[in-house]
């Protein structure tokens, strides 16, 4: 699946390099809870996106591809440019960002003509995903 571009815009919102580390009681370094809520929230947030990408897939192409195969086509893309495992935090924009992207029209997360050049991502997803 050739979707670099696509790709790009979501590592923006999980790629957090500025440092940033999720909450911790004292401060410092994430709780390995935190830890772990954060890897389910990126895996959450790319599939989220990769089942809007394969309903939107599915108004669009003809014949369309059956959509359990867009949507494991799609994670398997986000998996060799996302890593989710190095999650260590979200920001406050999260939940937002989770809801934006399932309520977003098509045409807003992805543009005409199909095949998408790129995705949009709403703006409440950038680099909501902290890593290390």
């Amino acid at each position: 699946m050739k979707r670099s571009l696509v790709w790009l815009v979501l590592v923006a919102a999980c790629g957090g390099d500025d440092g940033a580390m999720g909450p911790s009681p004292d401060g410092g370094q994430p709780t390995a809870a935190q830890i772990a809520e954060a890897v389910d929230k990126c895996h959450t947030l790319v599939s989220s996106f990769c089942t809007r990408f394969a309903d939107c897939s599915l108004m669009w192409q003809a014949p369309p591809p059956e959509r359990a195969e867009r949507i494991t086509e799609c994670k398997q893309s986000a998996a060799t440019e996302i890593d989710c495992g190095k999650a260590i935090g979200v920001t406050a924009d999260y939940s937002r960002c989770l809801r934006e992207v399932n309520e977003f029209s098509c045409t807003v997360l992805f543009p005409q003509p199909w095949p998408p050049a790129d995705g949009s991502l709403p703006a409440s997803c950038e680099k909501v995903i902290q890593h290390r």
